[in-house]
This record gives structure tokens, sequence and C-alpha cells, in this order.
């Protein structure tokens, strides 16, 4: 049970401890006066750092019994690791200020709307949606709010002064990027390692268990009726079987397990690579390079280098890298003609499996 639930938060919720802790056997068979200590101790535990060094020395033991060391660096050196935890927003304005160029925000919100309206182009073209399907994905696709990058408040020193006047109704987490700026990247580079990533995330509103949600967070599926379920499942059922059949030292991956990512992973690079197509017939512009290297084939050698990795093995929800690029372009035809391989190569398997019709 503990290994399931976050013991603290059940403590420390109200509504949380109403379903919970009445079946914790352990909280029926310990007296109030533990519980207490137990949820005082990790209101305080955090606030150590701040004591003088007989303090310090005292929760030495403490962090021995976790397999831990104290931290016995001089004082400024704890003080500059704090920075980011209670200086966060400061300390992004700073990095955001002078090492960010403002445009790249707009180049991915604007990367951003064109896979939005790839998805929508596909649901109207979807064979094996109805109407009703169709309309549910369109509108939920719609009402999705990107927040990309970092809020625009950030940039200005004054606005970020109100953030520690209370005054500010939002705050960003993970705001923070650290990428060449995009306007030196082609376009081709940009819809592969950044628009498949955005397009994963779409993705992934329409797996399980996002898909017993509609537009707006209502509690209903997205697919209209039994027959839609069926469809549905026999499609997920080809990843299912396709990841399968991988193996990666010696250990097989887990197909049920990983379905949900390794079906966000297939539809996040089939959309950015639609919506690529979409933005070069929408304007009309010819590639150019110095090298030998086609469009698609940079498209495609962006997603693999925006996914490379020294791991093997990945335990689930998501497969191996390995697998994350390769099982996921060998379901492309279009990556089967950029590098020519035979039907029947690795890389270009008889059957493939798709979710989205263009």
């Amino acid at each position: 049970m503990c290994g399931t639930i976050d013991l603290y938060y059940a403590l420390t919720n109200k509504e949380e401890a109403k379903g919970i802790l009445p079946n914790l056997r352990f909280v029926k068979e310990t007296n109030r006066r533990d519980l207490h200590d137990y949820i005082m101790w990790h209101n305080i535990n955090h606030l150590t750092k701040f004591l003088s060094k007989k303090y310090e020395d005292a929760y030495t033991p403490v962090l021995k019994v976790n397999n831990r060391e104290n931290d016995n660096d001089l004082i400024w050196k704890k003080c500059l690791k704090m920075i980011p935890d209670f200086l966060q927003i400061p300390l992004s304005s700073l990095y955001l200020r002078y090492n960010i160029d403002p445009r790249d925000k707009i180049r991915v919100e604007e990367m951003a709307d064109i896979i939005r309206d790839t998805y929508v182009k596909s649901f109207r073209q979807n064979a094996w949606m109805d109407e009703i399907t169709k309309n549910n994905s369109i509108y939920k696709v719609h009402d999705m709010k990107f927040k990309i990058g970092y809020p625009q408040y950030i940039l200005d020193p004054t606005e970020v002064d109100k953030d520690y006047e209370g005054k500010m109704e939002e705050l960003p987490s993970h705001i923070c990027y650290n990428q060449p700026s995009m306007g030196k990247r082609n376009r081709a580079y940009l819809f592969g390692a950044i628009g498949s990533i955005i397009s994963y995330f779409i993705s992934h509103s329409f797996n399980h268990p996002n898909r017993e949600f509609k537009r707006n967070g209502v509690w209903e599926s997205w697919l209209s009726n039994k027959s839609l379920e069926e469809s549905f499942k026999e499609l997920q059922n080809c990843y299912r079987d396709q990841y399968s059949k991988y193996w990666i030292n010696d250990q097989q991956v887990d197909g049920i397990e990983t379905i949900d990512a390794n079906i966000a992973d297939n539809s996040g690079i089939f959309m950015a690579l639609q919506a690529l197509k979409n933005r070069r017939d929408m304007n009309n512009v010819r590639y150019t390079s110095n090298s030998n290297i086609t469009e698609d084939q940079l498209f495609f050698l962006a997603y693999a280098q925006a996914r490379c990795s020294n791991e093997t093995v990945t335990p689930p929800p998501t497969s191996p890298y390995k697998y994350r690029v390769n099982g996921v372009v060998s379901n492309l035809k279009e990556f089967s003609d950029a590098f020519s391989c035979s039907r029947g190569d690795p890389m270009n398997p008889p059957k493939k499996c798709t979710y989205w019709d263009f």
C-alpha cells in the first residue's frame, strides 16, 4: 500500500485522508502522538540546513540511516546551491534575458499551432472515426492551452519583483532551457527535434488514461461508442505486437506496459512530419542545403539526435531509446523512402503500425 500512495500527502490532505487513512493498518495500530511527530518532522526536516553546526552534526546519524552523507561544503557553497530552490524566478529571469533569443519562443508557439492544425486535419480524414468522435477530437485539441518556454512577464524585472509581493497568480516551473538559437536551425531540424516532442504530448491526451476525458476535463471518453473502442484497441494491438518482438540485453521489451508511450512516440513523429509537409506546401519554399542531406533525412536525423542516450534498458512506461527511434521510424514510409530502405529490411518491415490517417 505504501508503495502506491504518497503517505505524507495522505496524512496532510484532509480529503485524501478521509479515503485512505482508515484503511491503513499501521494508522490504526500507531498512537496519535507518533503520527503527530511524523507529520511535524516532515514539515521541519527541510529546514535543518538553516541551523547551526551543532544541529547539523546532530543530524548526521539520521542521514547515515538513510544512506546519505552530510554536506560538508563551505557556507557560501551551500547558499549557492539554495538559490535555484528559493530564487527560482529571479534566477530564471536573469538566465533568459542573457541567454535566450525571444524569437525562439515565438517560433515554437507557431510550430505548436501548425501541429495542432495537423491533428485537426487528420481527425477529419480518419476512416475509423465516426463524426461524433471526430468532433470530440477536434474540440479537445482546440481547447488545449500551450505553455511554452516561459511566461512573458519573467523578462520584466518589475513584474518579477511583484512575484515576491504575492501579486502574481501563476508560478512557472522548469522554464529554463539550453538550446542553440533556433534561428540558426533549418525548419526540418526544428520539426524533427522539437515539433515531434510537442506532438508527442498532444498525442498523450488521446491515450490511456487521458482518453477517458473529453474537452475541458469532462470525464467521458472521446470515443463515441463500443465499436469505436474495439477499433481503437485493434490499432493499439499493432503496436503491442511490434514492440513485444524487441529485445535488448537479453531482456524483452514489454509491449503492453509501454504501449501508451509507444503510440505517443509514433504519433509524435508522424504528426510532426505531416506538419512539416503542410508548412512546406503552405509557403511553397524549396529546401536548400550545402550538404547532400535531403530535408526529410534532416528531419529524421534531428529526431534521432534529440533522443540520443547511453541508456540501454529503460523500464516501462517507455521503451528503450533504441526502439523509441528505430521502432518508430520503421513505421514510416517516408523514412524508408528518404534512406532507400528495401522492403523487408529491418527498418522497412512489410507491416507498419499507424494511428492516424493522411
